[in-house]
């Protein structure tokens, strides 16, 4: 669909009136104050020594991997369960097809 260049550019005009508008009101900065303040929470606290990784750090990263593994061993017996269910009811059913046409 193809919008008239004359509709278009009075949107971008009241479009760039209000971001004007926003800017000269400082609503940005307004903005960019308060999360400086919530920020100086999470910033305040340095320390700059090196610490090794031990097995507390890598807790949760190796839970999650357990849980993908754990699903997807899941999804594969099923997937597995599911094939031999389809296989097996073909054969079956070509075998009650023979027989019939033998008789």
């Amino acid at each position: 669909m193809a919008v008239p260049q004359k509709d278009a550019s009075v949107f971008y005009e009241t479009f760039n009136i209000g971001i004007t508008r926003l800017v000269d009101a400082d609503i940005t900065g307004k903005w960019f104050e308060a999360a400086l303040e919530v920020s100086n929470l999470c910033t305040s606290y340095t320390d700059n020594t090196l610490k090794a990784l031990n097995l507390h750090h890598i807790y949760g990263v190796l839970v999650l991997w357990a849980a993908g593994l754990t699903i997807a061993l899941i999804v594969l017996i099923f997937e597995i369960k599911l094939h031999k269910r389809k296989v097996d009811g073909r054969i079956l059913k070509n075998d009650v097809d023979i027989e019939a046409r033998k008789i």
